[in-house]
């Protein structure tokens, strides 16, 4: 068989063409019929009918395009219009704006005349207070004016005023009885206020210098002079230790006098405080006694 193969003779098995075996072979099986041929599908569809349906593809689409394109063009139309009126808009507010702007600087300039005009008249207004008050402190009288006898403690009061305006500030408390006050010697009380107002004054004031002043009061009038109050009887007492003037409130510590006993025609009291910023000489109180404990 190998050699026959080799030699390319059929082997004994295998039919050899044209042979009764190749025939059977080659025929159905009687069993089993033969399987009808199938022939290759071929599309019915034409090339026309191809193009015209790609055609009709084609339309609809065109006519989706130009529908958008429609819509876009609208759009595109009503943004136009709504930018020109911001434009304008914007044109109008910016030229109000212009006018605004320059009725602020109107306004401004109105104000800045204002407030100049404002500040000359508050420097005139001072000028005229710093006037007055140095006229008001200038002497109304002379030594030489004050008479000799001088009727009452309210009369020697009222002098040291016009005499001192400038060095001695009279603000009796309510505790005080200047007016009607009984003392025998008001003439005394002139020369006690007249020490206040110059040699007490200008001690303080550092224009001169007491040592003692007790003894400087004593030699001028024959008065006595105390410098303090007791704390519990001043805080105890508040209304005859304290005065008040130009909103400041003063206490009423020191005091020089005459006198001991409760008879007013024989003693008298007059309290003071000092005013080291004005250097003013604050008289607070004028009476027989102040309120004490033991009173």
């Amino acid at each position: 068989n190998i050699a026959r193969l080799m030699s390319g003779e059929p082997l004994p098995d295998d039919p050899t063409p044209g042979s009764k075996r190749a025939q059977d072979s080659l025929e159905p099986d009687a069993g089993h019929p033969p399987e009808p041929s199938r022939a290759p599908q071929v599309s019915t569809e034409s090339h026309a009918e191809r193009l015209s349906r790609e055609n009709d593809s084609l339309k609809s689409e065109i006519d989706d395009l130009r529908h958008e394109n429609d819509s876009l063009r609208t759009e595109n139309e009503r943004l136009e219009t709504q930018g020109e009126t911001l434009k304008s808009e914007n044109a109008r507010l910016d030229q109000e704006i212009q006018f605004l702007q320059a009725d602020n600087a109107d306004i401004k300039r109105g104000a800045e005349a204002l407030q100049s005009r404002l500040n000359d008249m508050d420097s005139q207004a001072e000028s005229w207070r710093l006037a007055y008050e140095a006229e008001s402190r200038l002497p109304r009288m002379t030594l030489a004016d004050v008479p000799m006898h001088i009727g009452s403690v309210d009369d020697a009061v009222a002098y040291a005023g016009d005499m001192f305006p400038d060095k001695l500030l009279l603000k009796t408390n309510s505790k005080s009885q200047v007016r009607d006050n009984p003392f025998e010697k008001p003439e005394d009380v002139w020369d006690a206020l007249k020490w206040l107002a110059t040699e007490y004054r200008d001690a303080r004031a550092g224009v001169s210098s007491v040592p003692d002043f007790d003894l400087s009061l004593r030699e001028a009038c024959g008065w006595q002079y105390k410098s303090d109050q007791h704390e519990t009887t001043r805080n105890k007492h508040r209304d005859w230790y304290t005065t008040k003037a130009n909103g400041k409130t003063y206490w009423l510590l020191e005091h020089i006098g005459k006198g001991s006993s409760k008879d007013a025609r024989h003693t008298i009291r007059i309290a003071f405080d000092w005013d080291k910023d004005e250097k003013l000489v604050v008289v607070g109180y004028i009476g027989q006694h102040q309120r004490t404990a033991a009173t």
